[in-house]
């Protein structure tokens, strides 16, 4: 894991994560996941969280990872966390060969993170 501040007069940390094994799913916490996500759509009023996690690939950076990252970023009051899966995780991944290392997706998002 590596912390970036973001900038001085803020006091969100950046965190960036190498997911290096498959995680088990518990779709009780997925459905749960779901029936939130529909919550926050739909509300008006603006939500912010202490802590926020996402993650991905992260390669061929496109205008919705930066809008996924924007968000939740602009959302989160203290820590953000960016999972950023392993190669390992990807070898069967389709056109695998053709990713960018893990250390170019982490430095990626890290620069984007810092420009905004």
């Amino acid at each position: 894991s590596s912390y970036d501040k973001l900038s001085q007069e803020e006091s969100l940390s950046l965190v960036i994560h190498r997911i290096e094994y498959p995680a088990e799913v518990d779709f009780n916490i997925e459905e749960s996941f779901y029936t939130n996500a529909k919550k926050v759509m739909n509300s008006k009023e603006d939500l912010s969280w202490n802590h926020s996690v996402i993650g991905g690939t992260f390669d061929h950076i496109h205008a919705g990872h930066l809008l996924m990252l924007a968000t939740a970023s602009q959302s989160t009051l203290d820590t953000f966390h960016v999972g950023i899966a392993a190669d390992e995780l990807l070898k069967n991944k389709k056109f695998a060969e053709q990713l960018d290392s893990i250390e170019i997706r982490m430095e990626r998002v890290r620069k984007i993170m810092n420009e905004q």
